[in-house]
């Protein structure tokens, strides 16, 4: 048995729900979908039947010092989920970890097949050293793959692989130790301790600032592409994928917070008033019916 697990928090409502409808369109056989919730779990009552719905009641206080350029400020649900990680590796045979700012594009259950041998993720190296030498701050990668730096958006964790370690007995080592460094505690911490890691090919973890390529599984929002947040020229460069993620909220405008649905849908309107204004031919095309 596999799993899907998800955690989200305040803040993130209306983009998970937008990522469970896009999961839950494509029906994956033998995927438990796990989303832990640090809040109110009442705002996903709809999904109730479809998946496994777990409030968070507890947390560790995390005390350690990190650098200044953490890129996550909840700290104590990064370690939560590295505990939640420390249970499930008993329960299933491969775990995958999935964030919300994730659109589902197609059905990925294939990726249940890969090796038990190894971990998956996407590397991005290029952009993690982007991030990290002008900050002066050293890459934390296996000395073993010193240029392998996977994004943990979406990853892949055969249990197998997972039992070789107390995650969050690593955890708390490795902040009491070198937590000067860490600026993305969970995703630092796995590429760190992992020394088998394969590249998950980019269409599981596809990201607005890539190159656009035809097939496409799984869309990542990571860090300012959120499609509410997003920069006119990542939407620009990408527009393919904000239509269709603004298809998708237009899909289910009625279940999702008003605010969240004008954001996007401005976003989308000021792109066409750029393409206008600048006679930009190659878009017209892509309007939504």
């Amino acid at each position: 048995m596999n799993c899907i697990m998800l955690i989200t928090s305040k803040g993130y409502e209306d983009l998970t729900k937008i990522c469970l409808y896009s999961l839950l369109e494509h029906n994956m056989k033998n995927v438990s979908i796990l989303l832990y919730v640090d809040g109110n779990i009442s705002e996903y009552a709809e999904f109730k039947n479809q998946i496994e719905i777990i409030p968070i009641d507890f947390k560790i206080p995390i005390l350690y010092k990190v650098n200044k350029n953490l890129t996550v400020p909840n700290l104590d649900i990064i370690a939560h989920r590295l505990f939640i990680l420390d249970e499930l590796k008993h329960k299933y045979d491969k775990i995958m970890l999935l964030d919300v700012d994730t659109l589902i594009l197609e059905d990925f259950s294939e990726i249940f097949d890969l090796s038990d041998e190894f971990v998956y993720g996407n590397n991005h190296y290029s952009y993690h050293k982007d991030f990290t030498e002008p900050r002066r701050l050293k890459p934390l990668v296996n000395e073993k793959q010193p240029l392998f730096y996977f994004n943990c958006g979406v990853l892949l964790l055969p249990s197998k692989q997972l039992k070789r370690f107390n995650l969050f007995a690593e955890f708390l080592k490795e902040l009491y130790v070198n937590g000067n460094d860490y600026v993305c505690p969970e995703q630092d911490l796995l590429n760190r301790i992992f020394d088998n890691k394969q590249n998950l090919d980019t269409c599981y973890n596809y990201t607005p600032r890539n190159i656009f390529q035809s097939q496409i599984k799984i869309v990542h929002f990571a860090g300012p592409s959120k499609p509410n947040k997003v920069e006119d020229f990542v939407l620009l460069l990408d527009n393919k994928i904000y239509l269709k993620y603004f298809s998708y909220i237009r899909k289910y405008k009625n279940k999702i917070s008003k605010q969240f649905f004008d954001e996007v849908e401005n976003k989308i309107n000021n792109f066409y008033e750029f393409v206008k204004i600048n006679n930009i031919d190659f878009c017209n095309i892509l309007k939504i019916k």
